[in-house]
């Protein structure tokens, strides 16, 4: 398979449209999943992932302006075929995160709630991202199956447990896994103790999801 598409002057990754087509997968399994929960809830909860989708891509396109302002000054239409890369994901990240406890605060939901969500959403998209590259073979083919393998796993993890450790839990060991998986790809390149950035990601989604089991804990307690 091409790795990309030529539509006129324009040219788009064949990752890209997986990508969306597995995000939007993934944001009907989580409008399904509302349906069983509290009207305000899914209303107020469903807008912010679609919310969050948005915002997440216009942050990972537009951080070119921060992390290259000569190119893009030089040139504005490489903001057309080039994004932030992963510099630009990871500020996508940290926005989503910040707006998550903003709507959290701002709609009195508990944050375990949103968590279960966006875990929920997350795995399926990865189950479904991963899926299309297993069958395929090449590189990284043990990966591929692994992470489908484990993705579906937690989907029905976070599908099916609504309290808040469970959902906690649930993002702990879904951190963790993602490290191990990350061990099987053909080519990793090690940025820190061994790791590489993606593994440190997730080694931060795991450390998140133990503040959160934590404070559910010492809640409990008091």
């Amino acid at each position: 398979m091409q790795d990309v598409i030529s539509m006129g002057p324009f040219i788009v990754k064949w990752s890209w449209v997986i990508l969306g087509i597995s995000g939007f997968v993934g944001y009907l399994i989580v409008k399904n999943h509302l349906k069983g929960t509290k009207e305000e809830w899914g209303n107020e909860i469903l807008d912010s992932v679609g919310n969050s989708i948005f915002l997440s891509f216009v942050i990972w396109k537009l951080s070119l302006i921060l992390f290259e302002p000569v190119s893009v000054l030089n040139n504005p239409m490489v903001l057309l075929y080039f994004s932030g890369g992963y510099k630009g994901w990871i500020l996508a990240v940290i926005s989503i995160f910040i707006y998550l406890f903003i709507q959290a605060k701002k709609h009195n939901i508990p944050i375990s709630t949103y968590m279960q969500v966006y875990g929920l959403g997350f795995s399926s998209a990865t189950a479904i991202y991963h899926f299309i590259p297993s069958l395929l073979g090449g590189a990284d083919q043990l990966f591929h199956f692994g992470e489908v393998l484990l993705s579906v796993i937690f989907t029905g993890w976070f599908y099916k447990n609504h309290a808040a450790n469970q959902v906690f839990q649930a993002v702990i060991w879904f951190g963790i896994g993602q490290i191990f998986m990350y061990f099987f790809m053909d080519v990793r390149v090690e940025v820190l103790a061994g790791l590489s950035k993606e593994q440190l990601i997730f080694l931060v989604v795991s450390f998140i999801g133990f503040l959160g089991l934590s404070k559910w804990v010492n809640f409990k307690e008091t």
